[in-house]
């Protein structure tokens, strides 16, 4: 189902293609267009999470490279 898996650690509100560690990571398995797609659907998701904090997400790519993306808890330090 699924054929490869990655975890970041995001600013929300803030994903781009600029961001340094997406490119590299992806690039290998996505094209410029798809990785955009996924920046504003990560944006989406994390609109009502404070701009700027780092989200735990996990991406899987699909066999026909769509992107399936999962947003985990914020860490019990920044909740505190």
């Amino acid at each position: 189902m699924f054929k490869r898996k990655f975890k970041f650690k995001i600013p929300s509100q803030e994903a781009s293609i600029k961001l340094s560690f997406l490119i590299p990571t992806l690039s290998p398995y996505l094209n410029k267009k798809k990785i955009e797609i996924f920046c504003i659907q990560f944006n989406e998701l994390t609109k009502n999470i404070q701009k700027g904090l780092e989200v735990p997400v996990i991406v899987y790519l699909t066999k026909d490279n769509d992107t399936i993306c999962f947003l985990k808890s914020l860490s019990t330090g920044y909740l505190l």
